[in-house]
Order: structure tokens, then sequence, then C-alpha cells
């Protein structure tokens, strides 16, 4: 498949398009024109009407902000200690017990947290002291089997999904194959919004997407900068799809047009229940590259409390003309992208300015490296001898080896115990190991990815990021509403 660039995402002076075609104005800052949120691009999912839905109300000043950074806080706080009472919670967090009382209260109504008798003991002297003899502390804990995320790992030729909720468990799976030759991003969103559905009929109401995407990857702009194996350059995408609960040709999507309904004016309902009683929802969908996504999935593998926050991902992939290898780096509990979004994209020092390859080993050899012994052991030595100065400089508390790399995993150890054991690799061996998620790493860290966004502590904008997943949107997905 050739290169492809997308016309028509973006207008003469840059401005992002949403779906109705029209540009959206930025300011001096890159910022979008006036004191509003920016609206997401977005296309209604397979078989939904044509009607618009208001994007929910916007925010101005500061006084919204504070009260989602006040939600973000108490939810990290109750991710780290689940069963955390109010009291502790206002002490720990320093907040008045009355603003506990409200945000709790409206996590509570919204289905988002749930009670549960007995709480637990205070960790510390420090902490709230516990409930008098007779009084049984009341706990609350993220409702986590409510957050269920939709993973998307996308190749050349298909794509493999898979459902998952914030305490780990796989609700939902599937695979298939996929054609997005004529227009990547509607084909994506469309795929979207049917296993979307499709969850929803085995009972899994899903609360967003994440999408792993191989190549080049802006999550902040919802943008593949370049995919070689999906053909693409600079293709925008959606950032919502529309799930149709009523699974009008969702089980065979089509494209958005096909019965002549216009995208014009595609925006939010601020009703979440009148959106629900037309039978659709709609659900915001986050990109990024596959690499990342996977070490996206082993942040959230670990738990809250025993997540490695500094790990190096790398994964190997066998394609139909390209052996890829990428990169995953998360540093402090966030995984970079780079200035570019090439970080991750290792290259040998020993590369010749082949595109067909990242290493001196000709694309040509590569393409049979699980049948050949010698070429095998030639990329395992040329990728360690590579890892050598990465891993020395940015010094990961875990290298995870994913992709084809799981496989050749026990060659790839008894080469840094004979051939590597005297250097550096030799000293960090003990940090090495497979991946959490085996042949789940991509679609699982891209549902992920969905998680770790929405437990981000949001910060003060008049825009709004492409990664942005609110707990309103959540709260509406799920069917009740926050403020």
């Amino acid at each position: 498949m050739g290169k492809r660039t997308d016309d028509g995402d973006r207008s003469a002076s840059g401005a992002r398009r949403t779906a109705d075609g029209n540009d959206e104005s930025r300011d001096a800052g890159g910022q979008a024109g006036g004191r509003e949120r920016s609206t997401h691009s977005k296309l209604p999912g397979p078989g939904a009407d044509s009607r618009p839905i208001a994007r929910s109300k916007s925010r101005r000043g500061n006084k919204p902000f504070q009260r989602s950074m006040n939600r973000a806080l108490v939810l990290n706080d109750l991710r780290r200690a689940p069963g955390a009472s109010r009291a502790e919670l206002a002490d720990r967090l320093a907040f008045d017990r009355s603003t506990i009382s409200n945000i709790t209260g409206e996590l509570l109504a919204a289905g988002l947290i749930e009670e549960i008798a007995g709480g637990r003991k205070p960790a510390s002297p420090n902490e709230a002291p516990a409930p008098r003899a007779g009084r049984r502390a009341v706990g609350l804990r993220i409702a986590d089997q409510r957050l269920c995320a939709l993973g998307i790992e996308i190749d050349a030729r298909g794509y493999r999904a898979i459902v998952r909720d914030n305490s780990g468990s796989i609700r939902y799976r599937e695979e298939g194959q996929h054609d997005f030759v004529s227009d990547t991003a509607e084909g994506i969103v469309e795929t979207v919004g049917a296993v979307a559905f499709r969850a929803g009929e085995h009972g899994v109401r899903v609360i967003g997407a994440g999408c792993a995407v191989p190549g080049y990857v802006s999550p902040a702009e919802a943008r593949i900068v370049h995919s070689r194996e999906l053909g693409v350059v600079d293709a925008q995408m959606y950032t919502w799809a529309r799930v149709d609960a009523r699974g009008r040709g969702a089980d065979t999507p089509r494209r958005h047009g096909a019965t002549g309904g216009s995208t014009a004016g595609w925006q939010r309902r601020t009703s979440a229940t009148a959106q629900l009683q037309k039978g659709t929802t709609d659900i915001p969908i986050v990109y990024d590259n596959d690499a990342n996504c996977c070490a996206w999935g082993e942040l959230h593998a670990g738990g809250a409390s025993e997540r490695e926050n500094n790990l190096l991902f790398v994964l190997a992939k066998v394609g139909a003309e390209h052996l890829g290898i990428g990169l995953g780096l998360a540093v402090d509990g966030s995984v970079r992208s780079g200035a570019t979004h090439s970080a991750g994209e290792l290259y040998s020092s020993e590369w010749r300015g082949d595109d067909r390859t990242q290493l001196s080993i000709a694309a040509s050899d590569l393409s049979g490296i699980r049948e050949n012994v010698s070429v095998r052991r030639a990329f395992l030595c040329e990728l360690l001898s590579n890892l050598i100065p990465v891993v020395s400089v940015l010094d990961p508390a875990s290298i995870v080896f994913g992709g084809v790399l799981r496989e050749f995993y026990d060659e790839a150890s008894g080469l840094v115990a004979s051939e590597f054991s005297t250097g550096y690799l030799g000293r960090v061996a003990s940090r090495m190991r497979r991946s959490t998620l085996a042949e789940d790493e991509m679609a699982a860290g891209a549902a992920a990815l969905v998680l770790e966004s929405l437990f981000r502590v949001p910060r003060y904008s008049t825009g709004e990021e492409a990664t942005s997943i609110r707990w309103e949107d959540v709260a509406d997905t799920i069917g009740e509403s926050v403020s």
C-alpha cells in the first residue's frame, strides 16, 4: 500500500477541521478562539441518525476547573487507597469536610464510586482516627467494574479489540478484518462504534476507546503523522464515536453518509438522559503509537499500589514488508512521545538508510526471522547492542520485551547471560522480563491509555487536548452526570 495524504483535514491556514467541515479558529497561542472549550471532531457510529447533539456546557473561569481538579484528586486518592473514609480523604487532601461530602456525593450519585462497610484502618498515626466503638466506618472505592475501556490494536489488515475494566479484568474481546484504504479516520471511528455496540450486547458499556496505531502518532492532536503499515501520512482522526444501542447497521458497519445523513453540527448533547432515551451514546477516542500503548498497559497492569512508573517497553513486530522496532518510554507514570512524535523509534547505529529496515540486516532477511536461526541471532545481538546506551541513560526500573521478542525472550536472555554478561546489560539483566499482557499487550494497552488518561489530574487551559477524557463525560456515558 502506497503512502497517502488525507487532504481536506486542515484548511490552508492549518486550522483543525471539525466534522461539519468548518475550521476551528486559533489565537496566537494556538488555543481555540474565545474562552469556550473547543469542539471535538466526531462522526456518528454505525447506523446512528443524523440529528445534531450539543456539546456539554462550556467551562468559563477558574471555578469549573477547580471543581474538576478537586474531583480528580479525590478519585486518584481512592485509586491509591481504596476503602478510605470521607474523614481520611479530607485529612490527606487538606479539604474541608463539606467539600469532600459534596464531591463524594456527586460521585456516588453518578455511579463512579461506591460505599463499602467497614472501610479500612488508618495506615499511620497522622491519618484520621478510627471510628468510635459501635460505629462502623463507611469506606469508599472506585467502581472498577463500571469503568470499561475499549482498546483496539490496528495493523495493515485487521484489528484486535479488548474491553477491560479498571481492575484489569477482560470483559469482551473480538478480532476482525478492516478496509481503511479510502479513509482511515472514518474506518477507525466506524470500527470503534461497531465494537462498542457489540460489547454492549454482552452487557458491557464502554466509556471510551483507545487505538494503538503503528507509526508516528500525535496523541494531543489525535493525528497519525506517518504510518508505513497503514499507508497514511498526516491523517486527522475523529475524537468521538457514536454507539447506537438499538444496533441499526451495527453488525455490518457502513460508512457515514450511506443513508444521506449530514455530519453538519455533530457536537455533544448536554442531556445524557435524552441521548440514552434515543438509544445512542457517544464515547471519546484517544490514539497513540503501538509501543507507547504497550507501555501504558504495563503502567496500568501494576495497579495503584505496585505500579512501576519508570519502564522501557521494547516492541518488535513483523509486518508484510517490514520488521518494526519501537520503544515505549514511561517516565514518572507518563509515556513520552518526543518533540516530533518519533521518540522510541529505534534505529541501529549500523543502519544505512534503507527505510524498509531499522537495522543493518536486510529487510528480506528479517522477514524470515522466525525460521532462520542465524538471522534471529544476528537480529537479537544488534538489538541488544543498541539498547545499551538507551538503558544506561534512562535507567528504567523494568525493561519489558513484547511482540516477537516475547517469543525470542529465552534466546535474548541467553545472549545477555553469555555474550553481554560482562557489559552493562549483564548488570541490569534482573530488570528484564516479558510483557505482562502477552498477546493482548497492544489492545489492552490501548484500553489502559483511556483509563490512565481519565485519572490524569487536569491542567488549566482555555483549549482542550484530544487526549482529554473527563469524568463528566464518563458519568454521562454510564447514565448519570456530574456538574
